[in-house]
Protein backbone atom coordinates (compact mmCIF):
# COMPACT_ATOMS: atom_id res chain seq x y z
CA UNK A 1 0.00 0.00 0.00
CA UNK A 2 1.26 3.49 -0.86
CA UNK A 3 -0.26 6.65 0.87
CA UNK A 4 -0.30 10.24 0.22
CA UNK A 5 -1.23 13.08 2.15
CA UNK A 6 -1.92 16.70 -0.25
CA UNK A 7 -2.31 19.77 1.89
CA UNK A 8 -4.17 22.61 -0.14
CA UNK A 9 -2.98 26.23 -0.04
CA UNK A 10 -4.58 28.65 2.84
CA UNK A 11 -2.66 31.33 4.11
CA UNK A 12 -2.93 31.36 8.08
CA UNK A 13 -5.61 28.78 7.51
CA UNK A 14 -3.00 26.07 7.18
CA UNK A 15 -3.63 26.39 11.43
CA UNK A 16 -6.66 23.77 10.47
CA UNK A 17 -4.90 20.96 8.43
CA UNK A 18 -1.65 21.36 10.94
CA UNK A 19 -3.83 21.22 13.92
CA UNK A 20 -5.87 18.47 12.12
CA UNK A 21 -2.55 16.34 12.32
CA UNK A 22 -1.45 16.97 15.49
CA UNK A 23 -4.08 15.29 16.78
CA UNK A 24 -3.77 12.64 15.06
CA UNK A 25 -0.39 12.31 16.16
CA UNK A 26 -1.48 12.39 19.86
CA UNK A 27 -4.22 9.50 19.28
CA UNK A 28 -1.03 7.75 17.28
CA UNK A 29 1.73 8.27 19.53
CA UNK A 30 4.35 8.77 16.67
CA UNK A 31 5.05 11.17 13.39
CA UNK A 32 2.42 11.22 10.99
CA UNK A 33 5.02 11.69 8.59
CA UNK A 34 5.84 7.75 9.23
CA UNK A 35 2.58 6.56 7.70
CA UNK A 36 3.18 8.29 4.09
CA UNK A 37 4.79 7.34 1.22
CA UNK A 38 4.48 11.18 -0.64
CA UNK A 39 3.33 14.25 0.26
CA UNK A 40 2.47 17.09 -1.73
CA UNK A 41 1.60 20.93 -0.71
CA UNK A 42 0.95 24.11 -1.65
CA UNK A 43 1.62 27.55 -0.12
CA UNK A 44 0.58 27.17 3.13
CA UNK A 45 0.23 23.34 2.24
CA UNK A 46 3.99 23.62 1.10
CA UNK A 47 4.97 24.89 4.30
CA UNK A 48 3.62 22.15 6.64
CA UNK A 49 4.68 19.50 4.07
CA UNK A 50 8.25 20.88 3.97
CA UNK A 51 8.26 20.54 7.69
CA UNK A 52 6.70 17.46 8.29
CA UNK A 53 9.74 16.33 5.43
CA UNK A 54 12.43 17.77 7.87
CA UNK A 55 11.11 15.94 11.30
CA UNK A 56 9.06 18.59 12.64
CA UNK A 57 5.81 16.88 14.46
CA UNK A 58 2.86 18.92 13.41
CA UNK A 59 2.25 20.42 16.98
CA UNK A 60 5.46 22.07 16.11
CA UNK A 61 4.44 23.45 12.66
CA UNK A 62 1.05 24.41 14.19
CA UNK A 63 3.10 26.07 16.54
CA UNK A 64 5.08 27.79 13.82
CA UNK A 65 1.64 29.38 13.09
CA UNK A 66 0.62 30.81 16.26
CA UNK A 67 4.63 32.39 17.25
CA UNK A 68 5.22 33.85 13.70
CA UNK A 69 1.49 33.92 12.05
CA UNK A 70 0.49 37.83 13.58
CA UNK A 71 4.05 38.96 12.30
CA UNK A 72 3.95 37.56 9.21
CA UNK A 73 0.66 39.04 8.47
CA UNK A 74 1.48 42.55 9.74
CA UNK A 75 0.59 45.13 7.40
CA UNK A 76 3.29 47.29 5.95
CA UNK A 77 4.17 50.15 8.03
CA UNK A 78 2.82 53.33 5.36
CA UNK A 79 2.74 56.23 6.60
CA UNK A 80 -1.20 58.23 6.42
CA UNK A 81 1.06 61.16 4.43
CA UNK A 82 2.30 59.13 2.30
CA UNK A 83 -0.12 57.68 1.25
CA UNK A 84 -2.35 60.42 0.80
CA UNK A 85 0.41 62.23 -1.74
CA UNK A 86 0.71 58.74 -3.56
CA UNK A 87 -3.65 59.24 -4.38
CA UNK A 88 -3.27 63.15 -4.94
CA UNK A 89 -0.64 62.87 -7.94
CA UNK A 90 -1.27 60.00 -9.20
CA UNK A 91 -4.72 58.95 -8.54
CA UNK A 92 -4.12 55.80 -7.03
CA UNK A 93 -4.09 54.58 -3.68
CA UNK A 94 -0.51 52.60 -2.19
CA UNK A 95 -2.31 49.43 -2.10
CA UNK A 96 -2.04 49.24 -5.89
CA UNK A 97 1.55 50.05 -6.14
CA UNK A 98 2.52 47.27 -3.19
CA UNK A 99 1.99 44.46 -1.88
CA UNK A 100 0.10 44.11 1.67
CA UNK A 101 2.59 42.40 3.68
CA UNK A 102 6.59 41.68 3.32
CA UNK A 103 7.85 38.36 2.63
CA UNK A 104 10.70 39.65 5.18
CA UNK A 105 8.68 38.75 7.83
CA UNK A 106 7.84 35.43 6.19
CA UNK A 107 11.58 34.42 4.94
CA UNK A 108 12.92 35.35 8.85
CA UNK A 109 10.13 33.19 10.27
CA UNK A 110 11.11 30.03 7.94
CA UNK A 111 14.44 30.88 8.57
CA UNK A 112 13.80 30.42 12.41
CA UNK A 113 12.28 27.11 11.61
CA UNK A 114 14.00 25.34 9.08
CA UNK A 115 17.75 26.83 8.83
CA UNK A 116 19.96 25.97 6.47
CA UNK A 117 18.28 22.37 5.27
CA UNK A 118 17.99 21.40 1.98
CA UNK A 119 15.68 19.55 0.28
CA UNK A 120 17.62 16.68 0.41
CA UNK A 121 17.10 16.22 3.71
CA UNK A 122 13.74 15.16 3.82
CA UNK A 123 12.55 11.63 5.33
CA UNK A 124 9.77 11.38 2.78
CA UNK A 125 8.74 12.12 -1.33
CA UNK A 126 7.90 15.72 -1.28
CA UNK A 127 6.20 17.79 -4.38
CA UNK A 128 6.14 21.17 -3.72
CA UNK A 129 4.45 23.93 -6.86
CA UNK A 130 5.49 27.16 -7.97
CA UNK A 131 4.64 28.93 -10.74
CA UNK A 132 7.31 30.70 -13.12
CA UNK A 133 5.74 34.24 -14.19
CA UNK A 134 8.47 34.39 -16.72
CA UNK A 135 8.24 31.69 -18.86
CA UNK A 136 4.39 30.97 -17.89
CA UNK A 137 5.35 27.23 -16.81
CA UNK A 138 5.36 25.65 -13.58
CA UNK A 139 7.78 25.10 -11.46
CA UNK A 140 8.00 22.21 -8.50
CA UNK A 141 10.49 21.66 -6.18
CA UNK A 142 10.74 18.15 -5.83
CA UNK A 143 12.89 15.29 -3.39
CA UNK A 144 15.23 12.82 -5.50
CA UNK A 145 12.57 9.67 -5.84
CA UNK A 146 12.80 9.75 -9.50
CA UNK A 147 16.37 9.12 -11.83
CA UNK A 148 15.39 12.45 -13.52
CA UNK A 149 15.43 14.85 -10.66
CA UNK A 150 18.97 15.63 -10.12
CA UNK A 151 18.71 19.27 -9.09
CA UNK A 152 15.83 19.96 -6.37
CA UNK A 153 17.48 18.06 -3.55
CA UNK A 154 20.05 20.40 -3.59
CA UNK A 155 17.28 23.63 -2.84
CA UNK A 156 16.90 24.98 0.16
CA UNK A 157 13.57 24.09 2.33
CA UNK A 158 13.75 28.30 2.68
CA UNK A 159 13.68 28.70 -0.82
CA UNK A 160 10.64 26.18 -1.58
CA UNK A 161 8.56 27.60 0.76
CA UNK A 162 9.09 31.00 -0.08
CA UNK A 163 8.48 30.37 -4.12
CA UNK A 164 5.35 28.41 -2.92
CA UNK A 165 3.87 30.65 -1.00
CA UNK A 166 4.68 34.34 -2.35
CA UNK A 167 0.53 34.73 -2.86
CA UNK A 168 -0.18 37.52 -5.54
CA UNK A 169 -1.05 40.88 -3.84
CA UNK A 170 -0.15 39.37 -0.56
CA UNK A 171 3.57 39.34 -0.72
CA UNK A 172 6.06 39.93 -3.13
CA UNK A 173 7.39 37.54 -6.15
CA UNK A 174 9.81 35.34 -5.03
CA UNK A 175 13.29 35.09 -7.14
CA UNK A 176 16.28 32.69 -6.99
CA UNK A 177 19.48 33.13 -6.97
CA UNK A 178 19.80 33.15 -10.74
CA UNK A 179 16.17 35.63 -11.04
CA UNK A 180 13.84 32.93 -11.84
CA UNK A 181 10.64 34.78 -10.68
CA UNK A 182 8.15 32.58 -8.80
CA UNK A 183 4.76 33.27 -7.25
CA UNK A 184 2.36 30.62 -5.13
CA UNK A 185 1.51 27.28 -6.86
CA UNK A 186 -2.17 28.13 -5.94
CA UNK A 187 -2.61 29.79 -8.57
CA UNK A 188 -2.92 26.52 -10.51
CA UNK A 189 -3.00 23.82 -8.31
CA UNK A 190 -4.06 25.59 -4.39
CA UNK A 191 -5.55 21.72 -4.32
CA UNK A 192 -2.58 20.02 -5.30
CA UNK A 193 -4.28 16.66 -4.66
CA UNK A 194 -4.40 15.76 -8.66
CA UNK A 195 -0.59 16.66 -8.89
CA UNK A 196 -0.29 14.03 -6.34
CA UNK A 197 -2.24 11.45 -7.90
CA UNK A 198 -0.30 12.20 -11.34
CA UNK A 199 3.05 11.83 -9.23
CA UNK A 200 2.03 8.94 -8.36
CA UNK A 201 0.91 7.26 -10.63
CA UNK A 202 2.57 8.76 -13.58
CA UNK A 203 6.19 9.61 -12.29
CA UNK A 204 6.58 6.61 -9.36
CA UNK A 205 4.42 3.97 -11.55
CA UNK A 206 2.44 2.89 -8.25
CA UNK A 207 -0.55 0.87 -9.48
CA UNK A 208 -3.97 2.06 -8.22
CA UNK A 209 -5.65 -0.51 -6.52
CA UNK A 210 -2.47 0.36 -3.97
CA UNK A 211 -3.20 3.70 -3.47
CA UNK A 212 -4.73 5.50 -0.91
CA UNK A 213 -4.92 9.59 -0.95
CA UNK A 214 -6.07 11.64 1.85
CA UNK A 215 -6.77 15.74 1.03
CA UNK A 216 -6.60 18.38 3.26
CA UNK A 217 -8.29 21.48 2.98
CA UNK A 218 -8.37 24.94 5.22
CA UNK A 219 -11.80 25.05 5.31
CA UNK A 220 -14.41 26.78 2.84
CA UNK A 221 -17.19 28.28 3.02
CA UNK A 222 -20.41 29.02 0.84
CA UNK A 223 -20.03 30.91 -1.84
CA UNK A 224 -21.37 34.32 -2.21
CA UNK A 225 -22.86 35.00 -5.16
CA UNK A 226 -26.30 36.15 -6.01
CA UNK A 227 -27.87 33.39 -8.06
CA UNK A 228 -31.32 35.05 -8.40
CA UNK A 229 -30.15 37.78 -11.02
CA UNK A 230 -30.01 36.69 -14.72
CA UNK A 231 -27.15 38.80 -15.25
CA UNK A 232 -24.19 39.15 -12.79
CA UNK A 233 -22.42 42.02 -13.20
CA UNK A 234 -19.12 43.49 -11.54
CA UNK A 235 -20.17 44.33 -8.89
CA UNK A 236 -22.06 41.21 -8.20
CA UNK A 237 -19.00 39.52 -8.33
CA UNK A 238 -16.87 41.33 -6.18
CA UNK A 239 -14.10 39.46 -4.61
CA UNK A 240 -16.02 36.15 -5.44
CA UNK A 241 -14.97 35.71 -8.86
CA UNK A 242 -11.14 34.55 -7.59
CA UNK A 243 -13.04 31.86 -5.04
CA UNK A 244 -14.75 30.56 -8.08
CA UNK A 245 -11.60 29.86 -9.91
CA UNK A 246 -10.07 28.68 -6.87
CA UNK A 247 -13.29 26.50 -6.19
CA UNK A 248 -13.24 25.32 -9.63
CA UNK A 249 -9.88 24.33 -9.74
CA UNK A 250 -10.10 21.82 -6.62
CA UNK A 251 -12.96 20.79 -8.01
CA UNK A 252 -10.83 19.99 -11.34
CA UNK A 253 -7.95 18.75 -9.28
CA UNK A 254 -10.09 16.44 -7.34
CA UNK A 255 -11.78 14.72 -10.55
CA UNK A 256 -8.05 14.23 -12.06
CA UNK A 257 -7.00 12.46 -8.78
CA UNK A 258 -10.20 9.99 -8.46
CA UNK A 259 -10.50 9.45 -11.94
CA UNK A 260 -6.86 8.67 -12.21
CA UNK A 261 -6.72 6.45 -9.02
CA UNK A 262 -10.16 4.01 -10.21
CA UNK A 263 -11.97 5.98 -6.92
CA UNK A 264 -15.08 4.41 -8.42
CA UNK A 265 -13.80 0.80 -7.82
CA UNK A 266 -11.07 1.62 -4.52
CA UNK A 267 -12.49 4.24 -2.73
CA UNK A 268 -9.00 5.60 -2.03
CA UNK A 269 -9.49 9.15 -2.27
CA UNK A 270 -11.08 10.97 1.02
CA UNK A 271 -11.36 14.66 1.20
CA UNK A 272 -11.49 16.35 4.88
CA UNK A 273 -12.32 20.12 4.06
CA UNK A 274 -14.90 21.69 7.17
CA UNK A 275 -17.71 24.07 5.64
CA UNK A 276 -17.47 27.01 8.13
CA UNK A 277 -19.92 29.95 8.29
CA UNK A 278 -19.25 32.98 5.66
CA UNK A 279 -16.26 35.26 6.56
CA UNK A 280 -15.35 33.57 9.75
CA UNK A 281 -12.05 32.55 8.43
CA UNK A 282 -9.78 34.59 6.04
CA UNK A 283 -5.90 34.08 4.42
CA UNK A 284 -4.55 36.54 6.58
CA UNK A 285 -6.98 36.40 9.61
CA UNK A 286 -4.21 35.89 12.59
CA UNK A 287 -7.10 36.43 15.07
CA UNK A 288 -8.96 32.90 14.39
CA UNK A 289 -6.01 30.97 15.05
CA UNK A 290 -7.51 29.21 17.98
CA UNK A 291 -10.63 28.51 16.56
CA UNK A 292 -8.95 26.72 13.56
CA UNK A 293 -7.43 24.79 16.37
CA UNK A 294 -10.57 23.84 17.72
CA UNK A 295 -12.09 23.42 14.69
CA UNK A 296 -9.49 20.48 13.90
CA UNK A 297 -9.25 19.07 17.15
CA UNK A 298 -12.67 18.34 16.71
CA UNK A 299 -12.69 17.05 13.00
CA UNK A 300 -9.63 15.04 14.06
CA UNK A 301 -11.54 12.94 16.51
CA UNK A 302 -14.59 12.64 14.41
CA UNK A 303 -12.63 11.44 11.70
CA UNK A 304 -9.95 9.41 12.94
CA UNK A 305 -11.83 6.05 12.93
CA UNK A 306 -12.50 6.74 9.00
CA UNK A 307 -9.09 7.52 8.18
CA UNK A 308 -8.21 3.48 10.24
CA UNK A 309 -10.94 1.91 8.58
CA UNK A 310 -9.74 2.93 5.29
CA UNK A 311 -6.06 1.90 5.96
CA UNK A 312 -4.19 4.84 6.41
CA UNK A 313 -2.60 3.43 9.55
CA UNK A 314 -2.33 -0.11 8.71
CA UNK A 315 0.77 -0.03 8.36
CA UNK A 316 3.90 2.28 8.20
CA UNK A 317 5.23 3.91 5.29
CA UNK A 318 8.57 1.93 4.07
CA UNK A 319 11.56 4.09 4.92
CA UNK A 320 11.64 6.56 1.98
CA UNK A 321 15.82 6.11 0.75
CA UNK A 322 16.36 8.79 -2.23
CA UNK A 323 17.44 7.17 -5.70
CA UNK A 324 21.22 7.60 -5.78
CA UNK A 325 22.39 9.76 -8.29
CA UNK A 326 24.43 8.22 -11.72
CA UNK A 327 27.89 8.61 -11.68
Amino acid sequence: MKKILSIDGGGIKGAFPAAFLAELEEQLGEPIVSYFDLIVGTSTGGIIALGLGMGFSAKEITTFYEKYGPNIFQPKNQGIMAKVARKVTTGYSDMLFDTKYDAKALKVALYGLFGDRIIGDSQVRLVIPSFNIQSGTVRIYKTRHHPRFELDWKKSVVEAALATAAAPLYFQTFRTESGVPLIDGGVYANNPVGLAAVEAIGVLKWQPEELRILSLGCTEEPLDINLEKEHLGAADWKQGLIEVFMRSQSSSSYGIATLLADNHIHNNVYKINPTTPPKLYSLDGVNRIGLLKALADETARYEIAELRKRGFFAERAEPFIPIPLQS
